[in-house]
């Protein structure tokens, strides 16, 4: 089954981190990029994180904290991930696999 699912990625301004990644200059973490792309696969599909299975990221240019647009394609259990800036030019994208484990 095919599913397409488009979004916003929001990255908080105030959240902690960017006080120190990097001082001046804060830059959103890939972990935090793909931690986001696990929520709302959890979210849109009911899988639990633990049958979510990362298979490629590639991060493209450093982005600064705020709103992202995001799809998140899916077919079968096969998802493709993209994060685009404003313009819609992708600036990461990543493919995950849904496992065999149950749904939450």
């Amino acid at each position: 089954m095919e599913r397409l699912i488009k979004g916003k990625l929001y990255f908080d301004p105030n959240f902690w981190i960017f006080k120190t990644h990097f001082p001046g200059y804060p830059v959103v973490p890939g972990t935090m990029i793909v931690d986001g792309f696990v929520q709302e696969i959890e979210k849109n599909f009911g899988f639990s994180y633990l049958d979510i299975e990362i298979l490629d990221f590639k991060f493209l240019r450093f982005i600064s904290p705020g709103k992202y647009p995001f799809k998140i394609y899916s077919q079968d259990r096969d998802v493709i991930c993209t994060l685009q800036d404003n313009k819609g030019t992708i600036i990461s994208k990543g493919k995950v696999h849904l496992k065999n484990g149950t749904k939450k």
